[in-house]
C-alpha cells in the first residue's frame, strides 16, 4: 500500500502514528508493522522523492543543501563566541531524512561513548546491545577488487563479512591516488591503523565503508532498505508532505495519553487518531518543537509561547551537542591523476559524470576517505594543561550547571583523559574549503579537523504557538574555551600531517604555498584562531535536546524511550542522546531506532 493520502487518513485509528519518516521512522516502521494486527501511520513533512538523482548519487554531497524540497535548511542565533555569526545546519527533508542527504559515510563509534549511556542512568543502552542489533541493521561483504585497491594494512578490518541487515556496506569503488597517499602518510606522521573500527575500537586511521548497493552503486538509506520491499503490508501507510503541528493529548491516571496527532496538508488541518503510542522520530531539531507545541516542556518557554503547560519538563530543548569542523584544502600538482569532485564545477564535465556514473565509473563514484580518530594527546602536545584548564573551569562553575551536567561533564572528562578517539580527521577529495573560492582548472585535496567531543551546550526551542515560526537555535559554539583551543591544535595538527611524505610531494609547492584557505601569511594563533572562529562549521550531527537520562537529571525520556509524564509517547531519535558520541551518526541512529523496535515490540 503503504502511500497514501489524507483522505485515506481522515476518520481513521491507528495503533501507532510514527512522526518523521527519517532514518530511525521508517526502520522502526518496517519492524513493528511485521505484526500484521497492528496499524502503523508514519507523518512525513517531506516530499518522497524517491530514486531521485540527487539523493541516490554519492558524489552530489551537498547537492540538495538549501534546496527546499529536500533540505530544512536550519539556521542557528548569530553565535558571539564565532564571531557573531549564524551557524547553517542542513537537515534531510524527504523520505529517509538526513540519510538522504548525508556523505554516506558509515562509522560506528568507541564502545566507551555508548557505555557511558548506561553509566549515566540508562540501564541496558550498553555497547554489548549497540553490537548486537547493529549486527541486524547493515551488512557488508568483502569484494577482493575493490580492497585490494587500498594498501594492505588497510584491508584487514575488512576482509571478514560483518552484519546481516539491509543496509548495504561498500568501500569507496573509485579511489584517487591522493587518498592512497594520505592512507600513509597518517601512518608516517604515527597513527596506528584502527584494529577493529566496527567493533568499537576506531583509534587510529582506516578506511570506512560508505552506505553504497555494491550493485548499482546508489545510495542504500532508510526508503530503500526499510519500507520499499513492504510495499504490500496493508497495515502501513504513509503520508508525505505532512507536517506534523503537535500531540492531541488527554489527562490520564498514570499520565498524560496522546490520542492524536494534528498535522497540515497545505493549508488543511487534520488529525490522526492513534490507539497505542506516538513515536516522535523528527530529529534532534524538530522534536522538541513537536513536545513544545503540545505543551510539554520548560514551562517558561511554553508560557512566553502562550501554550498551556501539561507536563513541565525542563530538559525539552536543551542539553543540545553538536560536532564541529575547520576544513584546510590543498591544491595539487597539475596533472595529477585525480578526478577530484572538482571536475564537477563544470557543468558540461558534470553531465559526463552523470552517465559514467550509471557505469559505476567517474568522479561521482568518489567518497571521503580515509579517516582518522585520534586521542587528545595526539592532537595536542599541551593535552594535560587543557584538561587541567578544563577541570578548573568545572570546579569553578558547577553550582551553575543545570541538574546532570556535572556528571556528563566527569564521564567527558573520564573518555578523554583515558584517551578516547575524539578528534576526527577527513580526507575529502575536493575543495571545500572557505573564504577563498577555488581556481578553475585546478584540483584539491581537503582535510577536515572534527571536534566529537565538545564541552559547550546549547538549545532549541519554539518562539511561539505557531508550528511555521523558525526555532530559535542555540549551539553556544565556542563557549567553552576547550572547544576553540582543540581546533586551534587540530589546525596544526593537520599542517604537521601535510608536510608529512607521501602526501607532502603531491602538492603545488610547499604544503603552507598549496594551503587554498590559510596559507603562510597564517602564523600566529591569534590569527588562526580568528579564521577558526569564523569559518568553522556545524558538521550537522546534533544530539541531545530531549536527553534519555533520570527526569532528576534533566532527563526527558527514560530508558524505555517514553516521554516522563506521558503514558504513551516515545522518542527515537539522536534527540534522546545523553552524551555525543565520536563518529558520524547514521550508524547509531539506525541503532536506536533498532532499540525502540525492540522496547515496542516487547511491551505490545
Amino acid at each position: 500500500m503503504p502511500f497514501v493520502t489524507v483522505a485515506d487518513v481522515k476518520d481513521k485509528v491507528y495503533d501507532f502514528v510514527i512522526i518523521g519518516g527519517g532514518t530511525a521512522g521508517l526502520l522502526i516502521a518496517g519492524r513493528i508493522s511485521q505484526n500484521v494486527s497492528t496499524t502503523v501511520l508514519v507523518l512525513d513533512a517531506g516530499k518522497s522523492n524517491l530514486g531521485d538523482p540527487v539523493i541516490v548519487r554519492p558524489g552530489q554531497f551537498g547537492g540538495t543543501f538549501m534546496n527546499p524540497d529536500y533540505d530544512w535548511a536550519f539556521m542557528t542565533v548569530p553565535q558571539p563566541f564565532a564571531n557573531g555569526r549564524p551557524l547553517f545546519w542542513p537537515r534531510g527533508k524527504s523520505l529517509g531524512g538526513s540519510s538522504a542527504m548525508n556523505s554516506a559515510m558509515w562509522s560506528k563509534p568507541p564502545k566507551v561513548d555508548i557505555n557511558a549511556w548506561e553509566k549515566l542512568g540508562n540501564p541496558g543502552w550498553n555497547w554489548e546491545n549497540y553490537q548486537r542489533i547493529s549486527e541486524g541493521l547493515a551488512s557488508f561483504t568483502p569484494n577482493n577488487e575493490e580492497i585490494t585497491r587500498y594498501s594492505e594494512p588497510f584491508q584487514a578490518p575488512w576482509r571478514e563479512p560483518f552484519g546481516h541487515g539491509p543496509i548495504k556496506l561498500m568501500p569507496t569503488k573509485r579511489v584517487l591516488p591522493a587518498q592512497l597517499k594520505m592512507q600513509d602518510t597518517f601512518v608516517n606522521a604515527g597513527l596506528p591503523i584502527a584494529a577493529s573500527p566496527d567493533k568499537g575500537v576506531p583509534d587510529g586511521c582506516y578506511i570506512a565503508p560508505m552506505t553504497l548497493d555494491p550493485i548499482n552503486h546508489e545510495r542504500s538509506y532508510a526508503p530503500n532498505e526499510f519500507l520499499l520491499p513492504h510495499l504490500e503490508r496493508a497495515n502501513l501507510q504513509v503520508l508525505t508532505e505532512a507536517h506534523a503541528n503537535r500531540i492531541i493529548t488527554s489527562a490520564g491516571s498514570d499520565g498524560l495519553v496522546a490520542t492524536g496527532v494534528e498535522f497540515s496538508v497545505g493549508n488543511e488541518v487534520c488529525i490522526a487518531q492513534v490507539a497505542k503510542e506516538v513515536i516522535i522520530c523528527a530529529g534532534t531539531i524538530k522534536s522538541p518543537q513537536i513536545l513544545e507545541l503540545s505543551g510539554i516542556g520548560n514551562p517558561e518557554v511554553l508560557n512566553r509561547a502562550g501554550i498551556p503547560v501539561k507536563v513541565a519538563l525542563n530538559g525539552v530543548g536543551e542539553n543540545v551537542q553538536e560536532h564541529l569542523h575547520v576544513d584546510l584544502s590543498f591544491q595539487l600538482k597539475d596533472g595529477a591523476p585525480d578526478n577530484t569532485l572538482d571536475v564537477l564545477r563544470d557543468p558540461e564535465v558534470a553531465m559526463k559524470h552523470m552517465a559514467l556514473f550509471e557505469q559505476g565509473e567517474g568522479a561521482l563514484m568518489i567518497s571521503p576517505n580515509p579517516f582518522a580518530y585520534c586521542s587528545l594527546s595526539t592532537v595536542s602536545p599541551r593535552a594535560d594543561a587543557l584538561l587541567a584548564d578544563v577541570r578548573k573551569k568545572i570546579d569553578s562553575e558547577k553550582a551553575k550547571y543545570p541538574p546532570g551536567r556535572l556528571e556528563q561533564y566527569e564521564v567527558m572528562l573520564s573518555k578523554i583523559e583515558n584517551g578516547a578517539p575524539g578528534f576526527e580527521v577527513v580526507v575529502f577529495p575536493g575543495h571545500v574549503s572557505a573564504p577563498k573560492q577555488p581556481e578553475p582548472g585546478k584540483k584539491y585535496i581537503t582535510l577536515a579537523a572534527a571536534t566529537n567531543y565538545n564541552f559547550s551546550r546549547g538549545s532549541i526551542h519554539i518562539q511561539s504557538n505557531d508550528p511555521k515560526d523558525p526555532l530559535l537555535i542555540d549551539p553556544h559554539c565556542f563557549e567553552h574555551e576547550f572547544d576553540a583551543q582543540v581546533f586551534l591544535d587540530m589546525v596544526k595538527f593537520i599542517r604537521r600531517i601535510a608536510a608529512t611524505a607521501p602526501i607532502s610531494d603531491y602538492f603545488e609547492g610547499s604544503p603552507k604555498e598549496a594551503e587554498a584557505n590559510l596559507g603562510a601569511e597564517f602564523d600566529t594563533d591569534e590569527k588562526i584562531m580568528d579564521f577558526i572562529k569564523t569559518f568553522a562549521a556545524s558538521t550537522w550531527h546534533t544530539a541531545g535536546s530531549l536527553a534519555m537520562l533520570p527526569k532528576d537529571k534533566n532527563g526527558v525520556v527514560d530508558a524505555e524511550l517514553k516521554v516522563y509524564g506521558t503514558k504513551n509517547i516515545r522518542v527515537a531519535d539522536m534527540s534522546v542522546v545523553p552524551l555525543h558520541i565520536s563518529g558520524h551518526p547514521v550508524a547509531t541512529a539506525y541503532a536506536i531506532g533498532g532499540f525502540a523496535a525492540e522496547i515496542i515490540q516487547r511491551s505490545a
